[in-house]
């Protein structure tokens, strides 16, 4: 009988802790600024838009990485992204926030991407 309610228990709180947004997770570890020329971050970038693109159905082309900040500590860039939508004449803002999995060598996913 105990054991049933601590694994109720365990699930109540595995649920609880998935239920913090990724804001509050990524705000306890330290960010710093990034050169917006520094290859990888743009590589990332154009990443973040491409992989938005086929999420979304959409046809945004990568145009500069305006400014990023990169947390060692969880392997996370924040990136701010100009982006032209097809025949848009001025590209637009976007945030995205990219995630490096270490363990899987060079995978990255994209967590995040929203038109500022």
């Amino acid at each position: 009988m105990a054991s049933k309610y601590l694994s109720l228990l365990l699930v109540f709180l595995s649920i609880l802790a998935c239920s913090f947004s990724y804001e509050v997770f990524a705000n306890s570890y330290p960010f710093r600024p990034i050169n917006n020329k520094d290859p990888q971050a743009v590589k990332l970038g154009k990443f973040a838009v491409t992989e938005h693109n086929k999420r979304a159905n959409t046809t945004l082309e990568f145009v500069s990485l305006v400014k990023g900040e990169y947390a060692a500590t969880i392997l996370t860039y924040e990136l701010v992204i100009d982006a032209k939508n097809g025949t848009a004449a001025t590209p637009e803002s976007y945030k995205a926030i990219v995630h490096l999995e270490k363990l899987r060598g060079v995978a990255q996913t994209v967590l995040y991407f929203e038109k500022l």
